[in-house]
This record gives structure tokens, sequence and C-alpha cells, in this order.
């Protein structure tokens, strides 16, 4: 009677905007894998992250990768439009779907900016390139973690059956996903999805986060501005002497 009950959140703007753009990429690229299947190769070879395309001009892959998905596997478009689904409201209610999502795109990038240091270290340790990566994933865990980073003691139902606090998600998310990604035939981005979750908690993580660094700044530069004032009415009444109350 008195146990925690499942509720949907309301479906949010920036949510409208990520699952449209991103079933609407699904869509086309299904249509015109069965219809047009060069056109989707070629799509394919341009938007897909390759780490060795990125190092040879094609940046834009960086953004790119994150809005397609697997054609084979509809599982993969489907739990990361859940993850958006699900934190997308709470992070409107809190900054408003603008900054929403300008932080899911930022948290993407950041995600294939991980891939591409995963890449460097493997070369430096002899192994080769691996896969390009699609998907929006590493957007999806900056938005996970960033709604457990401002909620931290919200009640989150994992697995929609074991209660969790928020705090606990993010460490949990990554040990999991680390394990899978070490099985051979694992098929997840575990960088992409570091990175996300990275971006997520630079920004609001840490006494180093901008918002915290920016509130310190102020602070200081107040400060500052006190003890000169209070220096300056010291001096004057010095100068002023007692003799003039």
């Amino acid at each position: 009677m008195g146990g925690m009950s499942f509720q949907f959140p309301p479906l949010s703007l920036s949510a409208k905007v990520i699952l449209g753009v991103n079933a609407a990429v699904w869509a086309v690229m299904l249509i015109l894998y069965y219809f047009a299947p060069e056109s989707a190769a070629t799509i394919a070879q341009l938007a897909f992250l390759d780490p060795t395309k990125v190092t040879h001009g094609y940046l834009f892959q960086l953004a790119t990768y994150m809005f397609f998905h697997d054609l084979n596997s509809p599982f993969h478009i489907v739990m990361n439009m859940l993850l958006v689904y699900f934190f997308a409201a709470p992070l409107d209610a809190v900054w408003g779907p603008k900054k929403t999502l300008w932080f899911a795109f930022g948290a993407g990038i950041a995600g294939g900016v991980m891939i591409m240091l995963f890449h460097f270290a493997s070369l430096a340790f002899g192994f080769g390139p691996g896969n390009p990566t699609l998907g929006f994933s590493g957007a999806a865990l900056g938005m996970l973690a960033a709604f457990c980073l401002l909620h931290a003691e919200a009640q989150i139902l994992l697995f929609f059956v074991i209660p969790i606090k928020a705090k606990f998600i993010i460490p949990l998310t990554i040990g999991i996903d680390f394990l899978v990604w070490v099985t051979p035939s694992s098929d997840i981005s575990f960088p992409a999805h570091l990175g996300g979750i990275a971006f997520g908690w630079f920004m609001f993580g840490g006494s180093w986060a901008p918002q915290g660094l920016i509130r310190r700044l102020k602070y200081r530069k107040h400060k500052r501005w006190v003890d000169n004032r209070d220096k300056q009415q010291q001096k004057e009444n010095v100068l002023k002497g007692p003799w003039l109350h």
C-alpha cells in the first residue's frame, strides 16, 4: 500500500525534438536501406563516427554520429529514446528546453571526443582502430548524469523495480557498462557513454563545475569590493580625526 509507484513523466518539449529528429533519421535510413542501399551506405560512411576519418578532417562526425542508430536492432534506438523521455522532463523543468537541448548536444559531442581519446590510446598500445560508432547513448547518459547530480536524493526505480537513490546511479552505470564492454561479444561504446557522463559530471558535479566556478568568482569579486570599501572608510576616518565627530 505504501510502496513506491511508477509514474510516466510528461513528454517534454526537448524530448519531442530529440525523439522526433532521431526517429525521422532512423525511418529515412531504414527506407534507404531497403530501396536505395548504396545511398544508405554513403550516408553511413559520412555520418558515423570513424576515428580514422575524424583524424583526416571529418570533424563533423563528432556530432552527426549521435543521430543514427542500428537499423537491424530497434532495441538500440528504443533504449536511447527511453532514457531521453524519462530524464528530459525534469531537466526542462530546471533549465528550460533550449538549455536541455544544448546540453544533450554537448554531451553527445563529449562522447565523440572520448571515443577519439580511446582511439589514440588504443593506437599507442599497439591496437588497431575500432569500428565506427553511432547512437544517442552518450548524450542520453549525459542527461541521466545531469539529473542524478541535480537531484541526488531522488528515488529511481532501477529496471522499473529496484528503488535506488539517483546519486548511486552514475557509478553503477559506469561499472556495469565497463563490464559489458570488456566481454568479447559486446558492441556497446563504453567511451561514448563515459564521455557523456563525464560531460554531465564536469558541468554539475564538483567545485570545478562552471556554475560553481562562476559563483565563486562572483563571490571573490564582491568580497574584494567590500574589503576595499572598508579600507577606504578606515582611511577617511583616520584623516578626519576624532575632533570632527
